[in-house]
């Protein structure tokens, strides 16, 4: 993250070593780092390679070590995100929809919804499928991971129908609006995100204005444009924190966000810088 080693360096001493660690707790820090080297702060022109290796290197792990374990769990849910090469997305769907199974790994409810998420986010996952496991959980929580499922997926369609509902239905209870929000960023999805940026900041002062601090504050954060890297965010940012009329709570924000967009602007150009 400090641009310290390469992002594909970090995610390979990850990978040769995650296994030998003793605190399940460290082994599920260290595969959520790894997954952001691969994905987030790595250059981008070897994402899916780097990703692909990492969902190898995951699937491997989660067949040997301990069956039933909470670091078979760990390794599962790394190898459910990272899955998109296709023999991969083959496993996610047989054990999701039972025609397959790993010694140990119960597919409760949990992982079947970080399944259904994942494939949304890739473009994998229709109403169909959607629709099915929210009638399987017809919960509260079911419902508000359907919600993320389906504001996930790759398209224009879906993050125009999420942004209107985020900014434009006030009824929009807040648990549901941040379900939205969780799906509409993603990290590989810069160029569906990129039209967003400006809007948010165009949002803003209505949502500090019209709405309650809590929601204000919750899109400050969910939404800042972290998942569109680039300078212009940065100037963006800073112009708008040049203005009197920002509240301060919303100035730290930004100003945390400005912090996450240039610190991958710094490994993206450390990893592309070794290659």
């Amino acid at each position: 993250r400090d641009a310290e080693l390469p992002a594909r360096r970090y995610l390979r001493l990850v990978l040769n070593n995650a296994t030998d660690e003793s605190e399940v707790s460290v082994v599920q820090s260290l595969l959520r780092q790894a997954s952001a080297a691969a994905v987030v702060f790595g250059d981008p022109r070897h994402r899916d390679t780097a990703r692909g290796e990492f969902a190898r290197a995951a699937e491997a792990a989660l067949r040997t070590v301990e069956p039933a374990s909470d670091y078979q769990l760990a390794w599962a849910r790394a190898f459910v995100g990272a899955a998109r090469e296709p023999d991969a997305v083959a496993v996610v769907r047989a054990l999701l929809d039972g025609t397959s199974s790993i010694e140990g790994l119960a597919v409760d409810t949990d992982l079947r919804w970080h399944m259904v998420v994942a494939l949304a986010s890739a473009g994998l996952a229709d109403d169909a499928l959607i629709d099915a496991e929210a009638q399987r959980d017809p919960t509260d929580e079911g419902l508000r991971h359907a919600t993320t499922a389906r504001a996930a997926r790759p398209t224009e369609a879906a993050k125009a129908a999420a942004w209107a509902a985020i900014v434009d239905d006030h009824s929009l209870p807040l648990a549901t609006m941040e379900a939205t929000m969780a799906g509409f960023q993603q990290p590989d999805q810069e160029a569906l995100l990129a039209p967003y940026a400006a809007r948010f900041f165009d949002a803003l002062a209505a949502m500090w204005q019209q709405r309650v601090p809590e929601v204000a504050l919750s899109f400050a954060e969910a939404m800042y444009p972290v998942c569109v890297p680039s300078d212009d965010v940065v100037a963006m940012t800073d112009r708008h924190l040049g203005s009197a009329d920002v509240a301060p709570p919303i100035h730290r924000l930004l100003l945390e966000g400005k912090d996450q967009v240039e610190r991958v602007l710094r490994t993206r150009a450390r990893d592309a810088a070794d290659s």
